[in-house]
């Protein structure tokens, strides 16, 4: 997993709050 986030450390944060949402959406 090598995503380039130097500038916004916490950007992983939000990448795996939008899976999150994708994944609760492909669920329910």
């Amino acid at each position: 997993l090598a995503v380039h986030v130097h500038p916004y450390p916490n950007n992983i944060l939000a990448v795996w709050i939008y899976l999150a949402h994708l994944i609760k959406k492909t669920i329910v």
